[in-house]
Order: structure tokens, then sequence, then C-alpha cells
């Protein structure tokens, strides 16, 4: 071929690596979102826990969630105390605020009769015809411009080679022109002058008597709240341990504190159920992102950099010294070419490979003695691939494993178990390398 037929057909290739390119960033966004989905899931997952951990707020369930958890941070900072102590704290500052003549007579205060109503209502009633006063200069197009330049004033430091002291020149004449006045710094500014002071003065009486109804409003308001609180106080403390224990769920061993729920007369199912299932969504999370970062981004870049470089062969092969040269075919790269259909067939099987990941659901059959790397064949039930280099090599130091199940806990999932296996085994996604 010729030098203007390869750089026709580079320009080809580098449309079709584009192509892939969007297709691989189409499905980092999927991706992205699934794993969003399932971050969430393990936030709420690990509440649950949480709540199982610890169903009530008493001196016997705390020292149960201790034994079994190994958290100690409950007998550090006892959060029985802790509400007992608000609590007092409550309970005080409710009978100070009743015994607080303002709260007494709230009613006679700031009433629609009230004694700080009707005080602000004269304040305002003073306040507004200088306020309407004031309007009338304030509200004229280019007047407060010139009264915080202090046009007419010896503060005025615009110089007279500067447009805006003529502009602001023209804005006063005109100014004096609607008001029907002489001069702006004789006749505009001491008159603005005696209405701003006089529309000061009461709009600060009237700030006056806003803060004392404030202050009344906020007196009755603090005596609600607190009322409010007192019988809410052990689901709020309920509550904060969950969020204390979550986060010491977060980070704990799975596996010990499955051992430990084991050896609880009879073993608590519900916190190994629990258990599994915070182990699984949080290895989904961390498959979710080695997955991204280290194989279809990385692809979506790659066919990016291909682009770029057959856009150089494109325009090497456009200019005249190369345009009519014959191009033998050891100069072209076939090599994309043959594996195009590939690189679009990859996107069809990680789509297919995402969405098994996503769609596993059967947590409870996983046991937590497995590693958790085991997670990745138990979910996709296919072996890691170039895609997921880290859990790749992993899977080839250990060649064979296998997770091993314990369907103690969901004896209803096994036949569902049993036909996802099947059905998978229908579908081989194979190494993606």
């Amino acid at each position: 071929m010729r030098g203007h037929e390869a750089s026709d057909w580079y320009r080809r290739r580098a449309e079709e690596a584009r192509e892939l390119r969007d297709a691989y960033q189409a499905l980092e966004v999927e991706a992205r979102r699934l794993q969003q989905e399932a971050a969430e899931q393990e936030v709420k997952v690990r509440k649950e826990l949480a709540e199982v951990y610890l169903p009530q707020l008493t001196a016997e369930a705390l020292a149960r969630t201790a034994k079994i958890t190994g958290f100690s941070g409950f007998q550090r900072r006892d959060p029985l105390k802790a509400m007992a102590h608000e609590l007092k704290v409550l309970q005080r500052r409710i009978a100070e605020i009743l015994a607080d003549e303002t709260y007494q007579r709230r009613q006679w205060l700031v009433g629609p009769e009230g004694e700080l109503t009707r005080g602000r209502q004269e304040a305002w009633e003073l306040f507004e015809p200088w306020q309407q006063d004031a309007a009338r200069y304030e509200d004229l197009p280019g007047f407060m411009e010139l009264i915080f330049a202090g046009y007419d004033t010896p503060r005025f430091e615009t110089s007279w080679f500067e447009p805006a002291y003529w502009r602001m020149w023209a804005a006063g004449d005109r100014i004096c022109e609607e008001l029907g006045v002489g001069d702006f710094g004789d006749d505009v500014l001491p008159e603005y002058g005696r209405v701003a002071g006089e529309r000061d003065k009461w709009k600060v009486e009237v700030a006056s008597w806003d803060a004392r109804i404030d202050a009344v409003h906020a007196l009755v308001r603090e005596h609600d709240e607190a009322v409010a609180r007192i019988p809410r106080l052990p689901e709020i403390y309920l509550q904060g341990c969950h969020e204390v224990l979550g986060a010491f769920l977060e980070h704990a061993d799975a596996g010990l504190l499955d051992a430990w729920a084991q050896q609880e007369d009879p073993p608590d199912r519900a916190v190994r159920m629990g258990l599994r299932r915070l182990a699984g969504v949080k290895a989904k999370v961390e498959f979710f992102e080695e997955l991204i970062t280290q194989g279809i981004a990385t692809a979506a870049e790659s066919f990016e950099l291909r682009a770029r470089k057959y856009d150089r062969k494109v325009a090497k092969y456009r200019r005249p010294k190369h345009s009519s040269r014959r191009i033998s075919h050891h100069e072209i790269d076939s090599k994309f070419e043959q594996k195009r259909p590939k690189y679009h067939e990859r996107v069809d099987k990680l789509r297919k490979l995402m969405d098994r990941l996503h769609r596993y659901d059967h947590y409870e059959r996983f046991d937590l003695d497995n590693e958790p790397e085991l997670w990745w064949v138990e979910m996709t039930r296919k072996p890691p691939g170039s895609f997921t280099p880290r859990l790749r090599h992993w899977y080839a130091k250990n060649q064979g494993a296998r997770p091993v199940h314990d369907d103690s806990l969901d004896l209803e999932g096994l036949a569902a178990a049993a036909a996802a296996e099947a059905a998978s085994a229908e579908d081989d996604l194979g190494y993606l390398s």
C-alpha cells in the first residue's frame, strides 16, 4: 500500500481504538456504580450486625457484647453512666427553666398581645417611615455607590483623570435633578444623613426588641427539646453504641469473631450469619476496586494511548515524503486489527463477570476459616484473570484452593446455590488474559 493509504488505514485503527476506550470507560462507570451499591450495602450490614450484637442497652447486653466481640470501649466509656448523667443534666436544666420568670411569663411577653410583641410593633411603626424616606434616596440608581465612595466629601479619593470620577459626577447631577435640588454635597447629603441617622436609630431599637423576643423563644425551645429528649435517651444512646460498634466491626477479624460466636451456648446463629455477610460484602467492594483500577481503567487508558500512537502514524504517512511511498506490510501494525474482536468480546465477558459478582448473595455458605481471596471463586465460580492481577497471583501460588462451605446457617439456600453453580458452568468466562 502507498503512504496515503497507510494514513487512512491508521486513521480507522485510531477510531476503533477510541471506540474500545469508550466501551471500557462506560464499563468503568457501571463498575463504579455496582461498587458503590456494594459499599452502601456494607454500611447497612455492619449496622445490622451491630444491632444483633447489642439489641438493647442494658448492663447484661453490654457485658455480653464485650465478651463475644472483644470490644472494650463500652467498659472505658460506659454509655449507661453517660446516659444517666445526661438525664440528670436535662432534669436540672428543665427545673431551672421552669423556675425562670421569663419562661413563666412567656405568654405575657411574646404572645400576640405580649409586652415584647407590642414594644417591637411600636418600634417598627417608628422605624418604617424613616426607612421609606431613606429608600427614596437609596433606591436611586448609583446613589449608594456615591455614598460609599464619599462623593462630594473630603473622603472622596477618586482622581479626576479616572473614568469613575466623571461617571459619578454625572450620577450626582442626575440624582440632584430627580430630587429637585441644586447640589449633591450641600443639599442631598445633609438631608439623607439626617433621614438615615433616624432610620438607623430605630433599626437598632427594632433589633433590640427582636433579640429579647428571640431569647424567650429560645428558652421555650430549649425546654421543649429537653422534655422530648428524655424519653428518647435509651434509643439515642443505643444508636450511638451501634455506630461505635459498627466502626469497630469494620476492621475486626471476622473469622475470630465467628469462632467466639460459636462458643456461645447455643452458638449465636444471627451473629454468625451477619459476620459472613459482612465479610462477603467487604470482599465484594475490594474485588470491584481491583477490577476497576488494575483492569478496566488500565485497559481504557491503553486504548487511548494506542489511538494517539496511530494519530502520529496518520500524520507521518500524510507527509509528502511518505504519501506516495510504497509501504511494506512489515511497517504496518496489524496485530491490533487481529485482536480487536477479542477486545470487544472481553467487554461482554467483563460485564457478565461484574453482574455475577454483583448478584452474589449466598454469603451464609462461606466458612470464615477460608482465606478472604476465596470469596472471588465463591462469588464468580471462575478463577481470576488478568484484570485482577493480585488475585490471579494469589491463586497461582495457591493452586487448587477452593472455599470450604458450611451450609448449617442457610439450609434454605442449598438448592439455589446448586442451581447457580450449574448455570455458571454453562457460561465459562475463563481467564481474561
